[in-house]
């Protein structure tokens, strides 16, 4: 499996600081001013330490938060919010709502009607362009284009594109619009790196909330699709940004300012609604990495679940891309990858129900990982492969535990040498989104046991 991958910078375009990886900063409070959220360090001890001190603290607390029993997940312990409705709005992010005032005074309009509206469409290689979310293989190219229909008359600077169904006819450009001042782009991002959905409690659902970052893509109609992230961490393969990024646009004109959904659309589970949905696979060759990959730049959201009720899998908040904990990032990335039939649960639980095919671990020796037997673990057929699950342990107690997605064979030179090693890439979330760093930077103790993906690779 070919490729390097690295953590993200800030974008350079909203004219920010580079961030560090490391500086205090807890989760859920700003950084000083660095312009991205930090990962959190402490004064004379190493990220990796910290992280392990409050994980370990969070579990003993009550880290296992998965209610249910034969690996059901969570849903089932929500009590009336399981009743809720998915489009139902669970709170007002900072964007402007429709009917508002927008720029100088004017009124909002979000979203379209029949004879007047605008529509945020992606345009794919060869392909027209279409008002729906695309989830983009690694070297695939796409733009973002928007569509206007005012005073009967449709404008765009795409050269063809289909909204709602509608096959866009005659269209002028975009520039074309009477009245039109300005056109605007924006990134729509969590505004935080965590949340916690609250176990065993009526009101389950965390109160994601969302920032809009503009762009600095003023007057185009027409742009390339940028998933790298505005403040929270990033990951790239090669170079290449991946992950999921969300859009918002408006258009301003001489009477109105029409714009796409953005931050104020969120639903249930802290689901945006109608917020244009990009993402980017990885380019690992990998189908469990790459999909991995694609839940980049999501937040961390402990004991995510499916808002659509337990069982519903295709509704759970990793499969919307929302956001996911630890052991719901491994299994979005398994069933993304085809393995539909494999339900979400506890990391514990996981490794239960898998614990023919598993592992163990029974150390290290010089930096690999050596099994029960004392001889070390091979990266490779016939051992572990790209697309498993790592496993930790807090404590005695398994169900206290960590899960991560084996990423990449990397050795201590940085070239593959077919045996698992500190050197080895993993991708997991703890307490912020995904992260892609080797096995000795994720905790200060050693993982307990791999879980093979179910069917392979």
């Amino acid at each position: 499996m070919g490729g390097a991958a690295s953590i993200d910078g800030p974008r350079e375009r909203f004219g920010l600081r580079a961030g560090s990886r490391t500086g205090f900063a807890e989760a859920g409070a700003r950084g000083p001013a660095l312009g991205r959220w930090p990962r959190r360090s402490w004064p004379g001890r190493s990220c990796r330490e910290v992280v392990t001190l409050a994980v370990t603290l969070a579990c003993l607390a009550g880290c296992d938060r998965r209610g249910s029993a034969e690996g059901q997940g969570d849903a089932r312990d929500r009590g009336p919010a399981a009743a809720e409705s998915l489009d139902e709005p669970a709170g007002t992010g900072p964007g402007r709502a429709s009917g508002n005032d927008g720029s100088a005074g004017k009124p909002v309009r979000i979203g379209a009607g029949e004879d007047q509206g605008i529509w945020l469409c992606v345009e794919r290689s060869g392909a027209e362009a279409v008002n729906a979310d695309a989830m983009l293989g690694f070297d695939e190219q796409a733009r973002l284009g928007l569509v206007v229909r005012f005073g009967g008359r449709w404008y765009t600077d795409l050269p063809a594109a289909v909204v709602d169904g509608r096959v866009v006819h005659d269209p002028e450009p975009l520039a074309a619009l009477p009245g039109l001042l300005r056109v605007a782009w924006y990134l729509v991002e969590s505004a935080e790196p965590s949340w916690r959905n609250r176990d065993r409690n009526p009101e389950w659902w965390a109160a994601v909330r969302y920032d809009e970052h503009e762009l600095p893509w003023d007057g185009r109609g027409v742009v390339e699709v940028d998933v790298r992230p505005a403040r929270l961490p990033g990951v790239s393969w090669t170079g290449k940004s991946v992950g999921t990024a969300r859009f918002k646009a408006e258009v301003e004109l001489g009477s109105v300012v029409l714009a796409t959904p953005g931050a104020e659309a969120t639903g249930k589970g802290g689901v945006p609604l109608g917020v244009r949905r990009v993402t980017r696979r990885g380019g690992s060759g990998n189908a469990v990495v790459d999909a991995a990959l694609g839940l980049a730049n999501l937040p961390y959201i402990w004991g995510s679940a499916p808002v659509g009720g337990e069982g519903d899998w295709s509704s759970h908040q990793a499969e919307l891309f929302v956001g996911a904990d630890c052991a719901d990032l491994v299994v979005a990335a398994w069933r993304l990858s085809g393995l539909g039939n494999e339900s979400y649960t506890s990391t514990a639980r996981l490794l239960a129900r898998h614990e023919a095919s598993s592992i163990r671990i029974a150390g290290q020796r010089d930096g690999l990982y050596v099994g029960d037997g004392g001889a070390p673990v091979r990266f490779g057929p016939g051992g572990v492969e790209a697309g498993a699950m790592l496993v930790w342990r807090f404590g005695t107690n398994l169900g206290k535990s960590h899960a991560a997605v084996l990423v990449q064979d990397r050795g201590p030179s940085g070239a593959p040498n077919g045996l698992l090693d500190e050197a080895d890439l993993v991708l997991h979330a703890l307490w912020e989104p995904p992260v892609l760093e080797p096995l000795s930077e994720v905790l200060a103790f050693d993982p307990v046991a791999v879980v093979p993906r179910p069917g392979g690779g």
